[in-house]
């Protein structure tokens, strides 16, 4: 009976100590719950100090680096925009005339002239152009280029349709022996005088 008696003390008391022990980890876990909690607002403090400062910087600078990175990004997207038109321009005007890869050079060319010099609505538009000239008057090089010239002026400022001032002008040098240019310039002259009334 004794020895029961002490067993039960004996095992009460390991209950009370594992009791204890496990208050005491509970206690510790707490602690460090809070530790982590005030390390986390700490952080997110210190996060919080920094991206103000940094707009504050920025809006000191009046968001002119804000408005460089922007205009950069624009200035980007539309160079590579511009960039894949022009290829798209140039595949199809070489599909157009059959003009060899060697060749192409000069074409490109010629299509950057004309864009730079405010003729012709795209790079297609103007591919377009150059293609049906080519294929009516059978010129290319700087001739070419300038006769595409010429019939885009008309285009745009009496609005004769490509094609049909090409064969006009067309048709015209071949009766009066004349060069494209002068007779894109009698066409314009034509055009002043009212000569193209009827759209004819």
């Amino acid at each position: 009976m004794a020895n029961e008696h002490e067993l039960r003390i004996s095992f009460i008391a390991d209950i009370a100590g594992f009791s204890n022990s496990m208050n005491e980890l509970r206690e510790s876990l707490n602690r460090m719950r809070n530790d982590l909690d005030d390390v986390m607002q700490n952080a997110q403090q210190s996060t919080t100090n920094a991206t103000s400062k940094i707009s504050s910087a920025m809006m000191g600078l009046g968001g002119i680096a804000v408005g460089a990175f922007a205009a950069m990004g624009s200035a980007m997207i539309a160079g590579v925009m511009s960039t894949d038109n022009y290829q798209k321009a140039l595949n199809g005007l070489q599909a157009a005339t059959g003009t060899t890869s060697a060749e192409m050079d000069g074409m490109g060319e010629s299509m950057k002239n004309i864009y730079a010099n405010n003729l012709g609505e795209s790079f297609d538009d103007i591919a377009q152009s150059m293609a049906t000239v080519n294929q009516s008057m059978g010129l290319t090089g700087a001739e070419l280029e300038n006769t595409t010239k010429n019939a885009l002026r008309l285009r745009d400022t009496f609005e004769m349709d490509v094609t049909e001032s090409t064969n006009a002008a067309n048709s015209m040098m071949k009766q009066f022996g004349i060069s494209s240019e002068e007779a894109f310039n009698l066409i314009a002259q034509g055009a002043q005088n009212g000569a193209n009334k009827n759209g004819d």
